[in-house]
């Protein structure tokens, strides 16, 4: 569980992207253009409501060759800790869908768009059935910020993070 919570606080470094044209961007659906939000690397100070502590992380994102998943390789400096997460739209279940992976802990999470708020809403659970919430609101093209909340079984709140994000110029 501590090993979620480091990597879900401190989303890093990644792999170079591979940019799509406008002909890829156009063949993807307007669900899966929401997604594009997401693309790049942003800078974060991210914040531990629980404990206090603040951190600084980059996050890079990039398509996946056929433009379908969102691909996200993070790595923690300080703990030396890597993770994966793929990001996609499920037109069967119109609902976005995630899957967070550690080495010690897979997490698939829902997520629904809301266009007017220019937010994504996620909920799930870990594997120690323990709740994840969550947002993340773009500002604007170029700033977003999030919550997540970690919470136990019985409802009491393990773990709650902000984050203020800026994406970087490319």
């Amino acid at each position: 569980m501590r090993c979620l919570l480091l990597i879900l606080s401190v989303p890093v470094l990644a792999v170079g992207a591979r940019p799509l044209s406008a002909d890829d961007t156009a063949k993807r659906s307007d669900e899966l253009q929401v997604l594009d939000r997401f693309i790049g690397t942003w800078d974060s100070v991210v914040t531990n409501k629980t404990t206090g502590e603040k951190s600084s992380t980059t996050e890079q994102r990039r398509w996946s060759r056929k433009g379908t998943f969102v691909l996200s390789e993070d790595f923690n400096p300080t703990t030396e800790k890597e993770a994966h997460f793929l990001m996609t739209y499920d037109p069967h279940d119109k609902a976005y869908r995630t899957c967070f992976m550690a080495q010690s802990n897979t997490t698939p999470i829902r997520g629904t768009w809301e266009e007017e708020a220019q937010t994504m809403g996620w909920n799930g659970a870990d594997a120690y059935n323990n709740r994840v919430t969550g947002t993340r609101r773009f500002i604007d093209k170029d700033t977003a910020e999030w919550l997540l909340v970690i919470t136990n079984p019985e409802g009491q709140v393990l773990t709650e993070l902000s984050a203020k994000q800026k994406r970087r110029k490319e």
